[in-house]
């Protein structure tokens, strides 16, 4: 059966408390990369997310007023994620909204011949058009964003006629009772009440009511700005100013140009009645002049309250914000955003007006086309006589003393189309409009406004404009500036932290002569948190508290640009500079979303969130994450844990891995590009809905087989570059590089190991559970006998497991690391220990065994497996021998020490006895012995007889029909059956010297990494030593060298070992092959034993190879074949079981306890003697062998096996 990935999901918090930011945007990436929801949807909630997180920091915050530096430092996370949410919802509104900024399905007029109305054609055009589309997108990102604040800003108030002039009402009447010169106009107040009487007479309110005309007018503003026109006319009318109500309306009740949630309202509201009546007004008096003549007129009151005495500078933004007055806003703007609405707001308005009368001059009236003709100013559109004309009627209206020849000139002019006026473009030579984002970017950061200047500096700010701007390589360098420098401060923050920690640790210490050397992690990281609590560290929590907020705001944004397919995969381009332009473009954003992911796997409470971001990084850096991620949940996670790690990058990547599969079926099957392939309609708000974010629960993990089982189209443009079995090439190039490196000790070697396992230890889990759901299906009734039979049958059966490559890996390498282990004496009982205690599981012999046996169809791998997995059993049974010598040899000890007790010294006697037995077996079973397999012993024989008949056809033919598939004459290579591409005629060792001590070192403790003379000096002494040994070996060659200071294997001495591996030609006799063979292994043996011999823990030899000695050396890295490693392993474990049979019986004889093995043991030595027997000594080293039969002969001795005058030395020759 098939491995199914397991869903992924959330690890569930303990108290059941709110998810952090970290685990909400880890959620909503996984939705997004399982396609349940779209990339609107997504950005959405990543939008959402901020904004609820700002709103707490801020509820959090009005708690804190009497704590100063607490209350500005949570104002400022807060205002930090305020800007984020703008971001986020910017991006949603250029690239995820299917509405048409200006309107969707405008009603209009019935039976009206196709003509349209003014708004039908302004918003077409809106629509239509990129440029204006896209700065509508973006004043309906600034109205929504200021219609929120409003929203959220306590709800100003009016009083019902509020905005009469009461005070100046009252004043007048006061002023006209006490005197008779008020009709000529020389009073300071208003003499009249009409609306325009200030302007008219130029005089001005009393204080009262222009304070409150200041309010209206403010609030107005606020409105306006939100794009809340008709609120704004409404609050006019509850104010008592209809007149003022009227004068905002004429361009319509939402205005002359609504976007955004306006436009949808309008188009709402407005049914095709109302679009005849408007459309039946612009026949009558033509298309453009009443919205005209409205403008002029909202740009003269602008003027006029801007120059007034007092000036109402809130008053003139209002009228300037409906004609496109861009500096009659300016002085209003308090903000960054208001200063851009002010800014895209009229630069909106004037060029759709500017284009809409380019196609609507010959609907102008008559007389104002006569004017218009090529005119290229005011002047020259306006006669003096009309000019002199105009004045007069106004002069007799009563308007002599406020009338403005220039504005009515610019009046007349307008309405002979010529709008926008100049003085609105540009002033003194300077611009006052954009005439691209870019000079809109210029203007914002020469903004006259201090704090306006401040602002566009800030990230988000920067951020946005490029964004609108869509100048890719500026949002990638700000995105990877960004997110480097808040990496560089977290890591900055982080080791302040842990040097206060030990500085901490080492005053409780100080402190407590009694307490612990250690310090629990629980009371580290409360320390850690009561440091960061306290005043004077409030800074730094915050510090850390912002950078952690904007690098996983870059890593997400970054996804996102991916997801809506703004930043393409370069292999998707088919020109070469673009393509190389988008890899340089596509490695920047890998390399944001790997400083956060690598931030989330250094945290104890994050790292688990990791596994989702692998999956978006190239290859090189996937390799570094997980380097880090698993080294991390090995320090502070427990082996469930980690196992659940496991099962968490097992499920992204291949989950991932399928997901790509579908996605570059659409891109080259179909023919689909990459682009907004999600659905803009109803879907959308499915998908928000479904990101409902659990609280400390599993959040968006589906379950079940229908959400397994559901194959949806990819719904964002994600992509990956995840090979097939990615989990097992990043472990065994992890595993593989730790095992080469000198900075990586034992012990860690063997937990980077432990990860290869996972598999299997998950698989028979998985397995076992369903076994036991069976059981328990079958054996209801545990009284029925048969019934527990079938139950326990099911119990024990391995028939649903299936073997992975991954298994391969874990068993090769835990070869390879015993080997390494085996050959340190200083710490390998230590380092096979922890090896066979907590890495390997004990199942996994018998059961990949037996799965391998069912299921592996290649003859040769199945041999290979099985070599393996018996080696791999001889070494649990050594090491549990190892642990019973050890533990007998203490508890002896203390026997002879303590009073006598024949009991316990018999007891123990009896288990001496039986462990020398069960290690003189484990040495006489000679398991490392090549060839070691029953099925490999009949090959071999199979092939010596074809090959004795001089026959290769049949040796050839032998081999096929055993399922053995090898190149021609690689089969005489004997050590070669089961290495694959492996070389066994080649041996790399890397070599350093061991550390002081009796031992040697631990196996927690890393290599020795010699500086660059004692490496000189290690490498003479084994060049001197291999030169004197290989002098007897002349098929053994050698070459020595440092190891380059940058590599992994830095410090240590590289030596190389090749014996003769020369083959014959196919054509040569068998007899010549037979010689060429016998001579191949004869060398290997040599290169073996000399290694052996080098290794050997004694400081010198006893032959002529002692040419010089040898410091204790230390192996760091071995790369050979898997018959190789175990060939020089087989040398030292039949070594020490020998040894410590003799050992043992030494010790029994010595207290008077003789033991029978003792024979056993001398008939395994029998080398020495001539005998027959299994030829063990010659494994020995000179040195080992004569320590084994001092021992042999002291145990005869001691024993009494001798008779009267004999010699032990003489029995031991016969």
């Amino acid at each position: 059966m098939e491995f199914q990935p397991p869903l992924l999901s959330m690890a569930e918090a303990e108290d059941q408390g709110e998810l952090s930011l970290e685990e909400q945007f880890a959620q909503i990436l996984l939705a997004l990369m399982r396609d349940d929801v779209s990339a609107a949807a997504a950005i959405h909630a990543f939008e959402q997310a901020s904004v609820a997180m700002m709103q707490q920091y801020r509820e959090a915050s009005s708690a804190l007023l009497h704590r100063a530096a607490h209350y500005l430092h949570t104002r400022r996370l807060a205002s930090e994620l305020e800007g984020q949410a703008a971001s986020w919802h910017l991006l949603h509104a250029l690239y995820c909204s299917g509405d048409n900024p200006a309107g969707n399905n405008l009603a209009g007029a019935a039976d009206a011949g196709g003509r349209q109305t003014l708004r039908e054609m302004t918003a077409a055009l809106v629509n239509s058009n990129t440029q204006l589309r896209r700065l509508a997108q973006v004043v309906c990102w600034l109205e929504s964003l200021a219609a929120q604040q409003l929203q959220d800003a306590p709800a100003a108030r009016f009083a019902h006629h509020e905005g009469l002039w009461r005070e100046t009402l009252l004043s007048f009447g006061l002023t006209a009772k006490g005197s008779s010169s008020l009709s000529a106009g020389g009073a300071a107040g208003v003499i009249e009440l009409d609306p325009d009487a200030p302007s008219r007479g130029k005089v001005k309110l009393s204080q009262g009511d222009f304070r409150g005309e200041e309010r209206l007018a403010s609030h107005l503003w606020q409105l306006i700005r939100a794009g809340k026109l008709r609120e704004a006319r409404l609050l006019c009318c509850q104010a008592g100013q209809a007149w003022r109500c009227m004068s905002l309306a004429g361009g319509g009740e939402w205005g002359p140009l609504p976007v955004g949630a306006a436009a949808a309202e309008a188009a709402e509201q407005i049914d095709q009645q109302a679009a005849a009546e408007e459309l039946a007004c612009q026949v009558d008096g033509g298309v453009a002049s009443a919205k005209l003549a409205w403008k002029w007129a909202c740009y003269a009151a602008a003027e006029a309250a801007a120059g007034g005495t007092p000036g109402n500078c809130w008053e003139a933004a209002v009228y300037g914000a409906l004609c496109g007055h861009v500096t009659a806003m300016l002085p209003v703007c308090a903000s960054w955003e208001d200063e851009m609405w002010s800014y895209c707001r009229a630069w909106l308005d004037l060029q759709t007006d500017a284009m809409l009368l380019e196609g609507v001059e010959h609907q102008l009236p008559g007389a104002a086309q006569h004017m218009l003709g090529a005119a290229a100013s005011p002047d020259d559109l306006v006669s003096p006589e009309l000019l002199a004309q105009c004045v007069s009627q106004a002069a007799a209206s009563g308007y002599s003393s406020s009338t403005d020849t220039s504005l009515l000139r610019d009046g007349l002019a307008v309405m002979a189309g010529a709008w926008p006026l100049n003085r609105q473009l540009s002033e003194n030579e300077r611009t006052l409009l954009p005439r691209n984002f870019s000079e809109l970017m210029q203007l914002v950061s020469n903004s006259a406004n201090t704090a306006v200047r401040g602002a566009a500096r800030q990230q988000q700010h920067v951020l946005q404009l490029q964004v609108i701007a869509e100048d890719w390589p500026a949002i990638t360098l700000e995105l990877a500036g960004a997110a480097l420098t808040a990496a560089e401060q977290l890591q900055q923050l982080q080791a302040g932290q842990q040097a206060l920690l030990q500085q901490r640790r080492q005053q409780q210490q100080a402190g407590d002569g009694d307490a612990d050397e250690g310090m629990e992690v629980e009371d580290a990281a409360g320390l850690l948190a009561g440091t960061a609590a306290g005043g004077d560290d409030e800074s730094a929590r915050v510090s850390e508290e912002s950078a952690r907020s904007v690098l996983r705001f870059a890593a997400h944004w970054a996804l996102c640009l991916r997801a809506l397919g703004l930043m393409p995969a370069h292999e998707w381009s088919t020109d070469e500079e673009e393509e190389a332009e988008w890899a340089r473009l596509q490695a920047m954003l890998g390399k944001v979303i790997y400083q956060y992911a690598l931030h989330l796997a250094q945290q104890q409470d994050t790292l688990q969130l990791a596994p989702l971001y692998l999956c978006h990084l190239r290859l090189g850096l996937r390799e570094s994450l997980l380097q880090t991620l698993l080294a991390a949940a090995t320090d502070v996670l427990d082996d469930e844990q980690c196992q659940a790690l496991y099962v968490q990058l097992l499920a992204a990547t291949e989950e991932w891995r399928q997901r790509q599969q579908r996605l570059q079926e659409l891109v080259l099957v179909q023919g689909k590009q990459p682009g907004p392939w999600w659905d803009v309609g109803d879907d959308d708000d499915e998908g928000v809905e479904a990101l409902q974010l659990q609280e400390g629960m599993m959040g968006l993990a589906g379950s079940g087989a229908e959400e397994q089982g559901r194959l949806r189209q990819p719904s964002s443009c994600l992509f990956g570059d995840l090979r097939p079995q990615e989990l097992r090439l990043l472990l065994q190039h992890l595993v593989s590089s730790g095992f080469a490196s000198s900075s990586t000790s034992p012990q860690q070697r063997c937990q980077q190991l432990r990860w290869l396992f996972y598999s299997f230890t998950g698989a028979l889990a998985q397995q076992q559970h369903a076994a036991l759901s069976a059981a328990a299906a079958a054996a209801p009734d545990a009284s029925d006998p048969a019934a527990a039979a079938a139950a326990a049958a099911l119990l024990t059966s391995t028939g649903d497991l299936a073997w992975q490559d991954i298994w391969g890996d874990a068993l090769n390498h835990a070869l390879g690391l015993a080997s390494e282990l085996v050959l340190n004496p200083g710490f390998s009982s230590a380092g096979l220990q922890v090896l066979f205690d907590s890495v390997v599981p004990l199942e996994f012999v018998e059961t990949a065994a037996n799965v391998a046996a069912a299921q592996l169809s290649s003859a040769t791998q199945q041999l290979q497996v099985q070599r393996q997995l018996q080696a791999l059993g001889f070494w649990q049974r050594y090491v549990e021998l190892d642990s019973r010598y050890q533990q007998w040899k203490e508890d002896w000890s203390v026997a002879l020490a303590a009073v006598e007790d024949a009991a316990v010294l018999n007891q123990l006697a009896e288990q001496g006895q039986a462990l020398a037995g069960s290690m003189l077996q484990q040495a006489l079973q000679d398991e490392l012995r090549l060839p070691a397999s029953a099925e490999l012993l009949r090959l071999l024989a199979d092939t010596a007889a074809a090959e004795a008949a001089g026959d290769d056809e049949s040796a050839a033919a032998a081999l096929a029909a055993a399922g053995v598939d090898l190149d021609e004459g690689e089969w005489m290579a004997l050590p070669k059956h089961d290495d694959g591409e492996e070389t066994p005629s080649e041996l790399l060792l890397a070599l350093t010297v061991a550390r002081e001590g009796s031992s040697g070192g631990e196996p927690d403790q890393p290599f020795v990494q010699l500086e660059a003379h004692h490496q000189e000096r290690l490498q003479q002494q084994l060049q001197q030593f291999l030169q004197a040994a290989t002098s007897m070996f002349p098929d053994v060659a050698f070459e020595t060298a440092l190891a380059d200071p940058d590599s992994d294997l830095a410090g240590s001495v590289l030596v190389t070992l090749t014996s003769h591996s020369n083959l014959p030609d196919s054509s040569a006799p068998a007899e010549e092959r037979a010689r060429f063979q016998r001579r191949m292994e004869a060398a290997w043996q040599d290169a073996t034993a000399l290694v052996a011999r080098m290794l050997s823990s004694s400081s010198a030899t006893a032959d002529a190879a002692a040419a010089a000695e040898l410091p204790r050396l230390c192996l760091v890295h071995m790369s050979g074949s898997c018959s190789t490693r175990l060939a020089l392993c087989r040398r030292r474990t039949t070594s020490k079981l020998l040894r410590r049979t003799g050992k043992v019986l030494l010790e029994l004889a010595r207290a008077g306890h003789p033991s029978s093995q003792l024979d056993a043991l001398i008939s395994a030595a029998g080398d020495a003697a001539g005998r027959d027997g299994p030829q063990l000594l010659g494994l020995l080293s000179p040195g080992d062998a004569g320590k084994l039969l001092v021992l042999l002969e002291q145990a005869i001795e001691e024993g009494g096996l001798l008779e009267e005058g004999a010699d032990a030395e003489l029995l031991l020759q016969h």
